[in-house]
């Protein structure tokens, strides 16, 4: 959605950084056409190999999982690395996704227990729960393809993000925590405000040949 993401994907690849987005692929085209030669990965979130249910997930209104598989196909053309995040919800955990993986092809296909977010999807997303057998069944289901897996504990504590404002946020308490500034407090200090837990983020694999 920002008008800029080209160019700070440009200036970003240019100080030697590994540059990667998430996308619902809405607007990935265009990004393609002038940016793919400074985009190193694209992660597509395709939570269902169903059209409809898709469309009931809020995602496209018909045509988001053939829309993903073509855009898969251009960035393996294009030398752009891909990602596949799959939501696994009360609507898709009986689901066999083996179908589309193989036609999306991913590096790398990541598989997450919808996760309730306290102050951010309050009231929206009680319908779309599961237990954690529930996902480890989908999980088991598809360990021919290896994908990995994040249940709701392997997520708290092991994310950290930067808002607009500098600082750092992460979920080790089931709901976004700040810190200050990192500018003012430095990366260790910030680390530590949002508790973070490096040992969570590398046994949920998040170490890997990026």
């Amino acid at each position: 959605l920002h008008p800029d993401l080209g160019r700070l994907l440009r200036h970003s690849k240019a100080q030697g950084l590994t540059t990667s987005i998430v996308t619902n692929g809405f607007r990935l085209d265009a990004l393609l056409d002038d940016h793919a030669d400074v985009l190193d990965w694209v992660g597509l979130s395709v939570d269902s190999g169903k059209e409809d249910v898709q469309a009931a997930l809020g995602r496209g209104t018909g045509d988001h999982v053939g829309n993903a598989v073509r855009l898969a196909a251009r960035c393996h053309q294009l030398g752009v690395r891909v990602k596949l995040n799959s939501v696994v919800t009360a609507l898709t955990w009986q689901e066999d996704m083996t179908a589309l993986v193989r036609a999306i092809r991913p590096e790398r296909w990541k598989l997450f227990q919808v996760l309730p977010m306290g102050g951010q999807n309050d009231g929206k997303i009680e319908d779309l729960l599961i237990s954690r057998p529930l996902f480890q069944a989908f999980v088991e289901r598809h360990r021919h393809l290896d994908p990995v897996a994040e249940d709701n504990d392997a997520m708290k504590g092991s994310y950290v993000m930067v808002d607009p404002m500098g600082r750092l946020f992460g979920n080790a308490t089931g709901r976004h925590v700040y810190s200050k500034p990192v500018l003012d407090v430095g990366v260790t200090q910030a680390l530590e405000q949002v508790g973070f837990v490096p040992q969570k983020l590398v046994e949920r694999g998040g170490i890997y040949a990026w």
